[in-house]
């Protein structure tokens, strides 16, 4: 009985020593299988290599099968385990022993080279690519896969056949791993997750690098720190999970070729970074040498099939470790060198390394631990990328240092270049002031005449005046000179008539050729008639060069030339397509030597000996010349030889005659180019300059001046410019040089005008106290306040048309402009002047004035007409209403002339008479009343109009249905006028008091005033017509029959209950609501509401709430309807509520 029971137990035994002892057995069921395990399934199993075996085809007849481990690459086994070829197919076989109870298992299966088939418990659950017994009939594809296993009986038969032709490696790198449905999220999720969470941080590096990178391109780091982070990136995308398998699975060779080139990229750009980073002098040569050697392996990863190129691999690797010491080297002398962010990134690198030599000995199969390369590099990134951040921040510290010292240095400088421009302007005004007022003051003694200057003394005073003009001349040099030399000139580039410039230019200059043996001439092809230039600089520009070659030149020709040239030129316009016109000035004079032509633009250079006047000049005009005509977009050129002549040729861009803009240009400029004026040589001399040319030119040319003004100051001219503008006009005249004071006064003063003159600002000031002139001359520079202090100060009192205001000052610029405009300036006169301009301006704001101040008075006299209007439009209103009033009231009024004529009816009496105006006005009175009534109306008539009282009487008319009227008849008088009026009540009791007695005798007085004078005389009846208004009204309130409903008992009770019940109704509505009654009125659409001006009126509402005002027949319903809206809309009080209840019951019950 015991051995039945022993010798089962005892085979058990052995059994299970036996299958523990065979190697192709994993037993798995002691394991911990708590929910999420894992359970690798290292160990050796059967395989056969060369063979390809379906799990049915195992038997008796299979062959010896060999044991080898899994994972392991055939051809690089662990040392005792027999090796087999890179290339080939074979079949792996092992059992798994799990728990009976354990039905819920998954195995994930990794990638292996190159394509697999599984088997389990005799099922296909798993593939990848196709098996193939060669390279031609294999096809690889990498992707990990998980599958539901069940056991059998608490086993599983595992059987893979894989085979590889395209990689340098075969088998089964990574071990099979069992797992549970919560383990799955370990084993698929959680790397797919951390996989693309790497990928994604260096993708996202290498972009933001990149960014900045190409926002400092200098900064070469960031471009290799970009490219290494992308590199690394998308190879995680590659190997990690084959995460880029999932979409391009197909594109098996291309992802293969991808992945070893971002293995072999990251090594240059690694080197490129760390040499860029930490620069010694060899560090170029690092670079190319990482390149050099990169190349090939790049090249055939391109070029050739996988199983190739991977055989190159571990020569790669072995590469990276030999390089280690070269970064070792370079680190620790930057190390010990002190440079910044070389311990951060040693720190990030050394993790890095270790993670990459973790990693090449995983893939050559020295160790068997997992892929850390992910974590270093991410490691790296992170470290290098706090450097990089501790590095910006330290450039931006820097930058904004340097930043704050540029602009402390740019301020200083703004304020050297502000102190260098005041002190020109400063400087040239100080100069040209006291050279102008000299300047114009002789010339303003050699043009009177009534001083009868000898020869002599003439001949001194020319002298004096053209060494000042030369002095200011040369001022204006220098200034031109700074303001080109500083890019303050700004061009008008307009159509330019070349024929009309010349011509004005060389009749000009004629004077100074007279008495010479010189012929000045020009000629203007028809192709080149017009230019885009600014005329003004154009013009300086001709008058420079022409005036050269009449200072060098003692006989023969100077010739004005102009051409066109299809040559192409530097151009300001931006189109080079232009065609240009090349100007020439050729003379004949004593020429220029060729050693000397270096120095020809050479600013302030003389050619002869200071002393020699021949060479006498600043010496800035030929470099002012060539930098105008390079503004312009062209260039200037001298040709020269010593004692033949010079030729200065200059070019500018052309414009087409048949172009719109020169058809419009010669449409608006009819006169022939003979006929433009020409300046005089004073002209030229005071006005030929940059600024004087720019703020002048366009002035004149928009301003309207009298012809004579232009050809001189002759005496007619000045008694025609004190005749068309103010006479005796008032000037006030403020600069602190004495000389300018004298020679504006002179000027004006000889045209007709008053002066008063002023050294200083506050002298003016203190003056415009007293009197106001008609025009203000002030200076802008001054002691104590200054031209714009003095200008604002008056603006504060006037307006610039009822005091203009001219500036007269040498400053140039043009912020001194603007400044002056800004500060309430009229116009803007820079010294030095000529007296016509002057004048011209004077004479211009002086007339602007003239008609601002008409204005004014039209302005004035048309509100006084518009008031007048509105104020007969108001009376005719008010006449039309008042006579409207007349026609409604019940009354009958007719007005009587001296004679009986009827002169008026009101729209009652033609009712009552049954007439009309046509028929009635201009009759007699005794055409409508009986025969004994006229005898009794004449001997009335005539009583009353000497006692001039009213009386009452009464009268048969003709027509026997109106039988007798009662009537009132009021005599009086108007401007020695006797009228009558006839007041006619129909069938009613007469009770007039005195007082209605006096107002019905105002009415009619008033009423005939009306007639008198017609009714377009509204001044004079305004008042008359208020007072028929107010007659009439109280009229209406007194009926004649008031004493009949006086003495009705009845109907005065009803009449006393109602005005009661309105003003009970109204008081509850303003204790409850706060309102007035205009709203309970508005509200409860009973009354009439209306305005009068802002004041809401209820004149209907009103009468009722007095007995002596209430209507005859008062409308009681709508003092029912007004106490209901109170009631329910209110909430009232029960005893306010009932009082009102019981009165509209009352008042109900009355009118019954």
């Amino acid at each position: 009985m015991y051995l039945k029971v022993f010798i089962p137990l005892i085979w058990l035994y052995c059994f299970s020593l036996s299958l523990l002892a065979n190697e192709s057995i994993l037993d798995l069921r002691e394991r911990d299988w708590s929910v999420g395990q894992v359970h690798s399934l290292q160990g050796s199993w059967d395989f056969y290599w060369q063979q390809l075996i379906s799990p049915e085809q195992f038997g008796a007849n299979q062959s010896q099968a060999n044991s080898f481990p899994v994972p392991g690459a055939w051809n690089s086994p662990p040392k005792g385990i027999q090796s087999f070829p890179g290339f080939g197919y074979a079949t792996y076989k092992t059992s798994i022993l799990v728990p009976i109870n354990k039905t819920d298992i998954y195995l994930a299966i990794p990638d292996m080279a190159s394509a697999y088939k599984l088997w389990s418990n005799g099922k296909v659950v798993a593939e990848n690519g196709v098996i193939g017994t060669s390279k031609d009939t294999e096809t690889p594809a990498y992707l990990p896969k998980f599958v539901f296993l069940t056991p059998n009986e608490g086993e599983l038969e595992l059987v893979l056949q894989t085979s590889n032709y395209h990689y340098q490696w075969g088998g089964v790198w990574y071990p099979l791993q069992l797992t549970d449905a919560e383990g799955i999220y370990k084993l698929r999720e959680m790397p797919i997750i951390r996989s693309m969470l790497s990928a994604t941080v260096l993708i996202a590096a290498s972009l933001f690098g990149l960014f900045m990178f190409f926002s400092r391109p200098k900064e070469k780091v960031l471009l290799y720190f970009s490219l290494l982070c992308l590199a690394m990136g998308l190879r995680r995308l590659l190997i990690d999970e084959r995460v880029i398998y999932f979409f391009f699975g197909e594109h098996w060779s291309l992802l293969q070729a991808l992945e070893n080139l971002c293995t072999y990229l990251a090594f240059p750009f690694f080197i490129s970074y760390f040499s860029y980073k930490f620069p010694v002098k060899f560090s170029r040569k690092a670079i190319q040498l990482s390149w050099l050697m990169v190349v090939p392996f790049c090249f055939l990863a391109l070029t050739s099939d996988v199983s190739f190129y991977t055989r190159f691999n571990v020569p790669f690797q072995v590469m990276i470790l030999l390089s280690l010491p070269y970064i070792f080297y370079i680190y620790i002398k930057c190390l010990r060198e002190g440079k910044r962010g070389a311990k951060t990134f040693g720190f990030g690198l050394g993790i890095f390394i270790l993670a990459v030599l973790n990693d090449i000995l995983t893939y050559s199969y020295v160790i068997h631990t997992p892929n850390l390369s992910h974590l270093g590099i991410l490691t790296f990134v992170i470290f290098q990328g706090i450097d990089l951040a501790k590095s910006y921040l330290h450039n931006f510290a820097k930058i904004e240092e340097m930043s704050n010292s540029l602009q402390s240095k740019n301020q200083e400088l703004m304020k050297i270049d502000a102190f260098k421009n005041e002190f020109l302007a400063t400087t040239s005004h100080e100069l040209r002031t006291p050279l102008h007022g000299i300047s114009g003051l002789a010339s303003h003694l050699l043009n009177d005449p009534s001083l009868n200057l000898k020869p002599e003394h003439q001949h001194k005073l020319d002298l004096i005046s053209s060494t000042t003009r030369r002095l200011g001349s040369l001022v204006n040099d220098i200034v031109d000179f700074a303001s080109i030399k500083h890019g303050n000139i700004k061009l008008n580039i307009k159509c330019i008539d070349l024929n009309a410039l010349s011509n004005s230019v060389v009749s000009t200059l004629k004077p100074l050729v007279s008495g010479r043996d010189i012929r000045l001439t020009y000629s203007i092809s028809k192709e080149a008639q017009f230019v885009l230039a600014d005329e003004n600089r154009l013009q300086q520009i001709l008058f420079n060069l022409l005036g050269n070659a009449i200072k060098f030149t003692e006989a023969g020709i100077i010739q004005l030339n102009a051409r066109t040239l299809e040559k192409p030129a530097k151009s300001l316009l931006k189109n080079e397509d232009k065609d240009y016109v090349t100007i020439e000035i050729i003379d004949t004079g004593i020429g220029i030597a060729s050693d000397k032509y270096d120095l020809l633009f050479e600013p302030f250079h003389h050619f002869g000996e200071p002393s020699d006047s021949l060479y006498s000049g600043s010496g800035l005009g030929l470099s002012i010349s060539r930098q105008l005509v390079r503004l312009h977009g062209g260039d200037l050129q001298i040709k020269s030889q010593e004692s033949l002549g010079t030729t200065v040729t200059f070019s500018l861009p052309a414009l087409d005659p048949n172009s719109d803009v020169a058809v419009q240009h010669k449409s608006t400029n009819t006169k022939p180019a003979s006929q433009v004026k020409a300046f005089t040589l004073d002209e030229l001399d005071s006005d030929q300059h940059t600024h004087n040319l720019i703020t002048r030119g366009s002035w004149l040319k928009q301003n309207t001046i009298p012809d004579s003004i232009e050809g001189g100051i002759s005496t007619a001219t000045k008694h025609q410019l004190a005749s068309d503008s103010v006479e005796n006009s008032l000037i006030f005249v403020v600069d602190d040089e004495e000389v300018n004071l004298e020679l504006v006064h002179a000027q004006l003063s000889s045209i007709g005008y008053i002066t008063e003159c002023f050294s200083c600002g506050n002298a003016v000031l203190e003056r415009l106290t007293k009197q106001r002139p008609d025009l203000i001359l002030l200076d802008l520079m001054m002691p104590t306040i200054n031209g714009l202090d003095v200008c604002r100060m008056i603006r504060e009192r006037f307006d610039s048309y009822e005091l203009p205001i001219m500036m007269l000052t040498a400053r140039y610029q043009v912020s001194d402009i603007v400044d002056c405009l800004n500060a309430g300036a009229n116009d803007y006169l820079i010294k030095p002047y000529h007296e016509k301009e002057l004048l011209a301006r004077v004479y211009s704001q002086l007339s602007a004035r003239k008609f601002w101040i008409s204005h004014q008075e039209n302005q004035t006299l048309k509100k006084e007409v518009d008031h007048r209007k509105l104020l007969e439009d108001e009376l005719s209103l008010a006449n039309s209403r008042l006579l409207h009033a007349l026609d409604i009231t019940d009354e009958c009024i007719l007005l009587l002339s001296d004679e009986f004529e009827i002169i008026y009816a009101n729209q009652p009496a033609l009712i009552f008479l049954k007439t009309q105006n046509e028929v009635l006005l201009g009759n007699p009175l005794s055409d409508i009343i009986s025969v004994e009534s006229k005898a009794q109306l004449n001997d009335f008539l005539a009583k009353a109009q000497s006692s001039n009282t009213a009386s009452t009487l009464s009268l048969a008319t003709k027509d026997t249905h109106l039988g007798k009227v009662e009537c009132v008849v009021h005599p009086f008088q108007e401007k020695s006028e006797q009228y009558f009026a006839l007041i006619i009540y129909q069938n009613s009791a007469i009770k007039e008091t005195d007082n209605d007695k006096k107002l019905t005798k105002e009415l009619i007085k008033t009423l005939t005033e009306e007639l008198a004078t017609s009714r377009n005389k509204f001044g004079q009846i305004e008042q008359a017509l208020k007072q028929i208004s107010t007659i009439s009204q109280q009229t209406t309130l007194n009926p004649p029959d008031t004493k009949q409903i006086e003495t009705d008992p009845d109907n005065q009770y009803r009449r006393d209950l109602l005005v009661k019940l309105l003003r009970e109704t109204i008081s509850t509505w303003e204790h409850y609501t706060h309102k007035a009654k205009a709203d309970l009125a508005e509200e409860s659409r009973c009354w009439r509401v209306y305005l009068d001006g802002t004041t809401a009126k209820t004149r209907t509402l009103d009468r009722y709430l007095s007995e002596r005002t209430l209507p005859i027949k008062p409308r009681w319903q709508l003092v029912i309807r007004t106490a209901k809206h109170v009631l329910e809309n209110c909430e009232l009080k029960a005893e306010d509520s009932e009082k009102l209840t019981e009165m509209m019951t009352a008042l109900d019950k009355a009118f019954e």
